[in-house]
């Protein structure tokens, strides 16, 4: 794997309170790595962190982080893991350094050349088909910067075209820990395991807490209602809702919840009121009209002897969606279908033109 060149240039400090000899030896591992020769440099740096008197002090650390990363950008054979190592290196330099916040920025500094270069090496690699390379940089990018979620995301898009699950599925895990409230995540982690690693237990667990924990998705939702009905739950999930209904019956979230429920079950009707109800209870429940306008949409297209009853019908919540969450796509989309199919020229151009503006 070709690794483009790191830039190396960092602040030398000074070693005043070190011995002659180890400061020798330094200045001797500084010069093999400016001339090229970072093979001889990481054994005299070894040296010096051998004693006490510079391995407590980050800039020793420092300069092997330097060196150790001159050596995975050369691809040599001398150290298995020079990247891994050089994340080592700058974690000791991290906690040696913590009253001089020069030292620190310049550590920091460091830590993000490495990183930058290893994703635009796997990106290179990626755009010359190099699958593994790729994640072998992403890999590596993830141990400069285990804090940092781009790394673990591009990384389980190659493992994903790899067909390798298992690391797919840690690097996903590793977002959701590091994303913690971050739906879009989790509906890729439960796509995962529902769908390649056929593990429905699991995946309705991680389903279930998403559902419970996080904003609203309505992809994470969807995923909740399929894998219980792929087990069995999903009356007992109908008997539940209804139950908080009837405990709590103005709680808007709850209606729009059922209506979810019945239009996902083919009960349009019943879904129509409960949206209803919802956005009754909660004016400002733009998901609610949303999906309320999107479901008379829907059966427009279904039944063709109501057509225009259903699309008039649509019109009003999908106004109010649009008012709400004026930044939504897909309600606009549906709108310009809706105005196009009554006939109505003058709304359709307006809609039109706000949703070419959204796009610029």
């Amino acid at each position: 794997m070709k690794i483009v060149s790191i830039a190396l240039s960092v602040c030398l400090w000074s070693f005043a309170s070190i011995s002659v000899a180890q400061t020798s030896t330094i200045n001797a591992a500084e010069s093999a790595l400016q001339a090229g020769a970072p093979e001889d440099a990481l054994p005299l740096v070894d040296v010096a962190i051998s004693h006490p008197e510079t391995s407590s002090d980050p800039s020793t650390w420092l300069l092997k982080a330097r060196i150790l990363a001159a050596l995975g950008n050369a691809q040599s054979p001398l150290v298995e893991d020079p990247f891994a190592d050089a994340a080592t290196a700058l974690h000791q330099a991290d906690s040696l350094a913590h009253d001089a916040p020069e030292m620190l920025a310049t550590i920091n500094s460091l830590r993000q050349s490495i990183y930058q270069n290893l994703l635009d090496a796997g990106a290179l690699s990626v755009s010359q088909q190099e699958m593994r390379p790729a994640l072998l940089a992403f890999t590596q990018a993830q141990q400069v910067n285990p804090q940092d979620t781009l790394a673990y995301d591009l990384a389980r898009k190659v493992a994903n075209d790899l067909e390798m699950w298992p690391i797919e599925m840690f690097n996903l895990e590793k977002m959701a820990d590091l994303k913690a409230r971050n739906p879009e995540v989790y509906a890729e982690l439960i796509h995962l395991y529902q769908v390649q690693v056929k593990d429905t237990a699991k995946a309705l667990s991680l389903a279930k807490y998403a559902v419970q924990n996080l904003g609203y998705s309505e992809v994470v939702h969807l995923q909740y209602l399929q894998l219980l009905e792929a087990s069995g739950l999903l009356d007992a999930e109908e008997k539940a809702l209804t139950v908080r209904i009837y405990e709590d019956p103005e709680l808007s979230e709850t209606h729009y919840l059922m209506g979810f429920l019945y239009e996902y079950t083919n009960r349009p009707d019943l879904a129509v009121e409960s949206y209803r109800q919802a956005a009754h209870l909660d004016e400002r429940y733009a998901q609610a009209w949303r999906r309320l306008g999107m479901l008379f949409a829907e059966l427009a297209y279904r039944e063709k002897d109501r057509e225009k009853e259903f699309f008039t019908k649509a019109i009003g919540p999908l106004v109010n969606a649009n008012r709400l969450r004026p930044q939504d796509p897909s309600i606009l989309s549906t709108l310009i279908e809706v105005y196009k199919s009554l006939g109505m020229k003058q709304e359709m151009n307006q809609t039109k033109k706000a949703l070419s503006q959204l796009s610029d």
